[in-house]
């Protein structure tokens, strides 16, 4: 007996087998058809995620390429010295905080603001002070430096 939408009537003739063989058969075909037909969404479903998920790795790759590019280049920047000139430093696996700063004021009130201000960072790096290197913009002596630090911060 064949179980299904239609169910074989059971006569006294004897079904060969080779017969009920090949309504199983067609039976199993016709569930295999149905759920590949319901599976079939799900599919394409998971490749438009795929798809989009690919995209979406290729953009943050192509922005970090961009990141590194930026760093390298800033790095370039900190490192190139005249053969003439003092070199300036490097940049090393180490943070290190620069401080442009003044230290020929026009008023008072110019120079409490800015003391507050390194007094401030100083204490916030207070368990390392080698991490800190103030420059004189200023001073005379710092002016490729200086001119180098406000290529780097885009600010001038």
């Amino acid at each position: 007996r064949v179980q299904g939408e239609e169910q074989a009537v059971v006569s006294h003739e004897a079904v060969p087998l080779w017969q009920e063989q090949e309504a199983v058969k067609r039976h199993y075909a016709q569930e295999d058809a149905h759920i590949q037909a319901d599976l079939e969404p799900i599919r394409q479903d998971s490749e438009r995620r795929f798809r989009s998920l690919a995209e979406e790795a290729a953009q943050v790759q192509a922005s970090q390429d961009l990141e590194k590019e930026k760093l390298e280049e800033s790095k370039s920047k900190l490192s190139v010295a005249d053969d003439t000139e003092e070199t300036t430093p490097s940049v090393t696996n180490t943070p290190k905080l620069v401080i442009l700063l003044s230290k020929s004021f026009g008023n008072p009130t110019q120079r409490a603001n800015q003391d507050r201000a390194l007094a401030m960072i100083q204490g916030k790096f207070s368990s390392n002070k080698d991490d800190i290197e103030e420059v004189d913009g200023s001073d005379p002596a710092n002016k490729d430096r200086r001119n180098q630090l406000f290529g780097i911060s885009g600010i001038r």
